[in-house]
């Protein structure tokens, strides 16, 4: 826990801004990094480049559903049981996420590497775009380890009080990779190769420094011996899957868009689709930064029993959701043909993407409500409820939308689809939050 709050006792909304700059602070750089990478890339290899990296980025997210499920999982687990006072009990559920996520990693670098045309084609690559997204593909499944381990790290130094150094982290794997994707790109010329080898060092760097936290003990969390508890595997993934879902969803959905915008738009409409990837990745870490500001907050406050304060908690986070989601309307609306141009010039790809995105945020509010909504069942262990939110938005009506409405509104049903599932999934999570109570009346302690 924190040195310098008390979680229990502290003014909510000091304790909240705290640890909302600290995320978001760290999330916004990983943000920039992410289109300067798109820019790199658009203006040093060119369209084609934007359509291969779309191809083979497509792997991040089904990474970010194997980190959030074990990251995400434990780290919930983790700050309840600080809340309850149980410090050793938090650090053996720590340690073995560590060694689950070590694991897992390598078991995926192994596979990757020896199925990698096949992957690639999975991906929804076609002939044209094929050796680029291998090339990237390759190299970064090298560095997936580091990947992997330094999501699950920085989830829990935040839940270990010491969000600024998750913070830092983020800060310096994306300053690292930003340097040497322009070195890598412009100077040597190593095209999509060098992009996934400045993505993999940034990762060692973040992953370092991470380390150093456990590995010296500078808070309740460090390295010990370790063995596996069936039930401690089942708390760690049950609480996550509901990250693990929305990631993996993030994956198909990238898939399935990248078949369908093949077929109706070429690879032109494959690096319309990218660009826009690239800029909701940037939106929805905003997002992010909300929920990890949130979930080791409600979770510390859910262990210790804290009803009032954890209300406090959501209504913050709600409205800085509905702050930035607005923002990103109003950007979305009247700058698009700026925003566009600084990842390629080409007229053509121009006024293809700048339509698109008009459409494609409409419904960003209701992504990050639901997003929110998400990561408050997560941080109380209702992870059932989480993944409800997850499944519906992630599968259920993104998918309805995505093989019904292009059929009937050509590709702006295509683009529309995401707000379309987002509008949907709101209605139930508000039912949710509604009718699932967190804690009985006889379990609050009444706040000081």
């Amino acid at each position: 826990m924190s040195k310098k709050y008390d979680l229990t006792n502290d003014s909510v909304v000091k304790i909240f801004i705290h640890y909302f700059i600290m995320s978001a602070a760290g999330l916004m750089v990983l943000s920039i990094h992410i289109i300067l990478d798109g820019i790199f890339i658009g203006h040093g290899i060119g369209s084609n480049g934007l359509a291969a990296i779309n191809i083979a980025g497509v792997v991040f997210p089904f990474l970010n559903a194997i980190s959030f499920t074990i990251g995400f999982g434990a780290a919930a687990a983790v700050s309840v049981k600080f809340g309850e006072g149980e410090f050793q009990k938090s650090n053996d559920i720590f340690n073995q996420a560590f060694m689950l996520s070590i694991i897992v990693s390598l078991v995926y670098t192994v596979l990757s590497v020896i199925f990698i045309d096949q992957l690639v084609y999975l991906l929804g690559s076609n002939e044209q775009l094929f050796q680029g997204s291998k090339d990237y593909l390759f190299v970064f499944s090298l560095f997936s380890i580091f990947y992997i381990i330094t999501i699950v790290f920085e989830n829990a130094v935040r839940n270990d009080g010491e969000p600024k150094k998750a913070m830092i982290s983020l800060i310096l794997g994306a300053v690292t990779n930003t340097v040497l994707n322009y070195v890598f790109i412009f100077i040597f010329s190593w095209g999509l190769k060098g992009a996934a080898l400045a993505t993999g060092i940034g990762q060692i760097v973040s992953c370092v420094y991470l380390t150093s936290h456990f590995l010296f003990q500078k808070g309740q969390l460090y390295f010990q011996r370790t063995r596996f508890f069936k039930q401690d595997i089942i708390r760690i993934v049950r609480n996550g899957v509901p990250n693990g879902l929305s990631q993996l969803s993030v994956t198909l959905v990238i898939i399935t868009g990248n078949w369908i915008v093949i077929d109706m738009l070429g690879e032109l409409g494959v690096a319309a689709f990218g660009i826009l990837i690239y800029i909701n990745e940037f939106v929805i870490l905003g997002f992010a930064g909300v929920a990890g500001a949130l979930q080791p907050l409600v979770s510390f406050n859910f262990g210790a029993k804290k009803k009032e304060r954890i209300q406090k908690i959501v209504q913050l986070a709600f409205y800085a959701t509905l702050l930035i989601g607005i923002t990103v309307i109003i950007v979305s609306i009247k700058e698009a043909d700026i925003i566009i141009r600084m990842f390629n010039n080409e007229e053509e790809l121009v006024s293809l993407t700048s339509h698109a995105m008009k459409l494609f945020f409409l419904g960003i509010v209701f992504t990050g409500l639901n997003m929110l909504y998400s990561a408050y069942f997560q941080a109380v262990e209702k992870a059932k409820e989480s993944a409800i939110i997850q499944v519906l938005r992630g599968f259920v009506f993104i998918f309805i939308a995505l093989f019904t409405l292009p059929k009937i509104y050509d590709v702006n049903g295509l683009w529309i689809s995401p707000s379309i599932a987002e509008v949907l999934t709101f209605a139930i999570s508000i039912i949710l939050v509604k009718t699932r109570p967190i804690l009985k009346k006889n379990e609050v302690i009444k706040d000081n």
